[in-house]
């Protein structure tokens, strides 16, 4: 989702203060020509959320990928399969996997605290490989937003899902939601 308050912030730079006073929003806006706007309900889902946004930030400041539905450059690093390392907020070591889904999407795959010498594969690697994986897929074609809905692919030690879901992590430059499309 756009963010309205950072909108609404330039707006008011711009000089049309009652038109940032006066718009609703994004949501509102969305909401009007009947489009749903996915709320993250429950701490499993916000964890979920929470690795998804931390592996994609980091593909994203790496380089590896980029906003536009072709911007896929990982096959030009040191692992052409796409894993990647980086850490999650706190110092967790983390590594993520990338693949191209087609039509503009792109697949994310988010393993917590691996183990030493770990391949990752799209299908999961669950817990014999670390303590989290989350999976899910990034819409670029139409607009760029992580794409929910349903039942998140995840699985995650009961001890970690509620730090996870509690710490805050922006999206940089993309929706943290929006609609799921297949």
């Amino acid at each position: 989702m756009p963010d309205t308050a950072a909108c609404k912030r330039r707006l008011a730079e711009l000089g049309h203060t009652q038109a940032a006073m006066r718009w609703t929003g994004f949501p509102d806006m969305l909401a009007r020509r009947g489009a749903p706007v996915p709320q993250y309900k429950g701490t499993r889902v916000k964890a979920w959320r929470n690795l998804m946004i931390a592996g994609i930030n980091a593909a994203l400041c790496q380089r590896l990928v980029g906003y536009g539905p072709e911007d896929n450059w990982w096959g030009d690093c040191d692992d052409p399969a796409g894993q990647f390392s980086f850490e999650f907020p706190g110092g967790i070591p983390a590594l993520g996997l990338l693949s191209d889904a087609g039509f503009g999407e792109l697949r994310v795959s988010v393993l917590l605290d691996p183990k030493t010498d770990v391949r990752m594969t799209d299908t999961g690697s669950g817990f014999r490989d670390g303590s989290a994986f989350a999976s899910g897929w990034l819409e670029r074609n139409l607009g760029v937003w992580l794409q929910t809905g349903g039942r998140p692919m995840m699985e995650c030690r009961q001890h970690l899902l509620k730090p996870l879901a509690d710490t805050p992590i922006a999206p940089r430059g993309f929706g943290d939601r929006g609609r799921f499309m297949m």
